[in-house]
C-alpha cells in the first residue's frame, strides 16, 4: 500500500502508425483524465521510467501490444498503474501473457476491460479475469462544437471508390455537399508529429464528424465516435471472414450501427436513406456510461489521495521471464514469418476467376504451397516464382535483390506478396512488362489498418491502382475480401 496523492498521469499511444484511429483512442483515453504529464509509446513501454520514481497511472486501451513488441516490450515498468480498458490483445499475444509474472501482474489489475469478446474470453481461458468493455472512443464527445447545427456535408472514410461515386451522384441529386477523408497518414513521417499536433488533426477530423449531416465509414474508430456525437452513421464492410481479425475488433459493435455489406449498397439493398439519415440507435449508452464510470472510479482513487495495492516483483522473477524472452524469440521465428490469409485458398480462387479464359500461360509471383496450381485448366501452364525451392520446377528469384524470371506469360497473379517487396514500384514495372493481365491481391492502408511488422511497405488503394495505371494497364474489375483488396487489371 502507497500514499498516491501525488501521482501523475500518463497518455499511451502508437508513436508510430499509418492508422489516425490509433490516435483517436488514444485522445479518447487522454480525455478522461484530469490532465497528463507524461506521453509513453507502447512499443517502449518496458523502458518507462517517472522523473523521480513517483507512481504514474495509465489508462492502458486500445492495442498495448503489437507483434514487433511483443517479446520483452510488454515487462511491466513498476512506475506505472494500469487500468486496462478497452484493450484488443492479437491470437499471437497470450502464450507471452501466460508466463508467471505477466500473468500474476495482469492478475493484479484485472479484471482486464477487453474491446472485443475474443479479448476477454482468451484472457479468461489463461486463467485471468475479464469481461466485455467496449471501446473508449465512444466516451468522447465533440472537442469544440458545443451547440452545434448540422453541415450539408455528406462525409465519405475511406470507403472504396465505387461507394463514393454512389454516393457523389446521390448528393449532387439532393444538393448535399460530399466530402472524401481518409484515416491513412504516412507511416514513415507522422511519427515525428509532436503530440499537441496530433491532438490538432485529431480534434479537426472530430469537429468535422461532429457537425456532418451524415457519415458513411469502413472504420470502427470513425464509426464509434460518431455513435457518441449523435451524428447519423453508416458502417460498409465486406463480407466477414469467421475469425479473422477483422471480425473480432468490428462483430461486437455492429448492433450498434445501422449496418451494410458494401454489395448490398451498391444494389441498394440496405436501407438508408442519405436524405434523411436515420438516428443512430442507442444501444451503446449502457456502454458508454460504464466506461466513463469505471475510469472516473479509478481516477477517483488517485484524486482523493487513497491507498491502492500495487504489484510487485522480484529480481529474480524479471530474470527468469528475461530468460524466457530470450526462448521465446527463438522458437517464435517461423510465428513472425509470412502472417496467414484469413483463407489463403479463397483469396488465390477469387484472383483466378479474374484471369481470361484465353490466359495459356499464368505465373505465380511468391508462389508459396502452389495453392493455385491445382486450379488450373489442362490448357494453361502453371510457372512458379519463389525465392526458395517450393518445387522441382519453381524459378528462384528475390524480388527484393531485383531478381525477375526472364520468360513471361499471359497473366501473372500475385497473393500474399507485395506487402514484402521493398521497391513494389521496381517489382511491378517488371512485372507490367512480362504479361498482358495481372491480378493481385493486397492488403491497403485504407483495407488493412493494423500494419504487419514484416511488411516493408504501406500503399494506399489509389497510389497501387495509378501507378499500375501509369505503367499501362486499366484496371477492369476487383473485390473485397477480408483484409485485401483484389484487383484485376489489363494491359491497354
Amino acid at each position: 500500500m502507497i500514499d498516491l496523492s501525488n501521482v501523475k498521469y500518463a497518455v499511451g499511444y502508437l508513436k508510430q502508425t499509418a492508422n489516425l484511429g490509433d490516435d483517436i483512442w488514444a485522445y479518447a483515453a487522454m480525455k478522461l483524465l484530469p490532465r497528463y504529464d507524461y506521453i509513453i509509446d507502447y512499443r517502449n513501454i518496458n523502458n518507462f521510467r517517472s522523473y523521480n520514481g513517483e507512481k504514474v497511472a495509465i489508462l492502458l486501451s486500445g492495442f498495448p501490444i503489437t507483434r514487433d513488441s511483443l517479446f520483452g516490450q510488454f515487462i511491466p515498468s513498476m512506475n506505472l498503474i494500469p487500468k486496462f480498458v478497452g484493450v484488443h490483445f492479437r491470437e499471437y499475444s497470450y502464450d507471452w501473457l501466460s508466463q508467471p509474472l505477466l500473468k500474476r501482474y495482469l492478475c493484479a489489475y484485472s479484471p482486464i476491460g477487453a474491446r472485443d469478446f475474443y479479448t476477454a474470453k482468451n484472457l479468461l481461458d489463461i486463467g485471468i479475469n475479464s469481461y466485455f468493455a467496449g471501446c473508449l472512443t465512444l466516451t468522447l464527445n465533440p472537442p469544440h462544437t458545443k451547440n452545434r447545427k448540422r453541415s450539408r456535408k455528406v462525409i465519405v472514410v475511406d470507403c472504396s471508390d465505387v461507394v463514393i461515386e454512389k454516393v457523389k451522384t446521390e448528393c449532387i441529386k439532393l444538393e448535399l455537399d460530399m466530402i472524401v477523408k481518409t484515416h491513412v497518414v504516412d507511416w514513415d513521417t507522422y511519427k515525428y508529429k509532436a503530440w499537441d499536433n496530433r491532438i490538432s488533426i485529431v480534434e479537426e477530423y472530430l469537429d468535422e464528424y461532429a457537425t456532418a449531416h451524415c457519415v458513411i465509414t469502413s472504420r470502427l474508430h470513425v464509426g464509434l465516435p460518431c455513435l457518441a456525437f449523435g451524428t447519423p452513421t453508416l458502417l460498409l464492410k465486406p463480407p466477414f471472414v469467421k475469425d479473422d481479425e477483422t471480425s473480432r475488433r468490428f462483430i461486437p459493435f455492429l448492433d450498434y450501427f445501422h449496418f451494410g455489406l458494401i454489395d448490398d449498397f451498391l444494389s441498394d439493398k440496405v436501407d438508408y436513406s442519405i436524405e434523411k439519415p436515420p438516428k443512430n440507435k442507442k444501444d451503446f449508452f449502457t456502454i458508454r456510461d460504464f466506461l466513463i464510470r469505471e475510469c472516473s472510479e479509478f481516477i477517483e482513487k488517485f484524486e482523493s489521495g487513497k491507498e491502492v495495492n500495487l504489484f510487485d516483483y522480484s529480481e529474480m522473477e524479471l530474470f527468469d521471464l528475461l530468460n524466457t524472452k530470450q526462448q521465446f524469440e527463438e522458437d517464435s521465428k517461423w510465428k513472425r514469418d509470412t502472417p496467414c490469409l484469413s483463407d489463403p485458398q479463397n483469396e488465390i480462387q477469387l484472383l483466378y476467376d479474374f484471369v481470361y479464359e484465353a490466359a495459356t500461360s499464368i505465373m505465380d509471383l511468391g508462389c508459396g504451397s502452389q495453392v493455385l496450381r491445382k486450379m488450373l485448366k489442362s490448357h494453361q501452364k502453371y510457372i512458379p516464382v519463389d525465392y526458395k525451392p517450393r518445387s522441382d520446377d519453381t524459378v528462384l528469384c528475390d524480388f527484393n535483390k531485383g531478381e525477375f524470371p526472364r520468360h513471361g506469360a499471359d497473366a501473372c497473379l500475385i497473393c500474399g506478396c507485395l506487402e514484402y517487396v521493398v521497391d513494389w514500384r521496381a517489382f511491378l514495372k517488371k512485372v507490367s512488362g512480362s504479361c498482358n493481365q495481372i491480378v493481385l491481391s493486397y492488403r491497403t492502408t485504407e483495407s488493412c489498418d493494423i500494419r504487419h511488422v514484416m511488411w516493408v511497405n504501406n500503399v494506399s488503394e489509389a497510389d497501387l491502382t495509378r501507378y499500375i495505371s501509369d505503367l499501362g494497364f486499366e484496371l477492369v474489375e476487383y473485390k473485397d475480401c477480408s483484409q485485401s483488396r483484389l484487383f484485376s487489371f489489363v494491359k491497354q
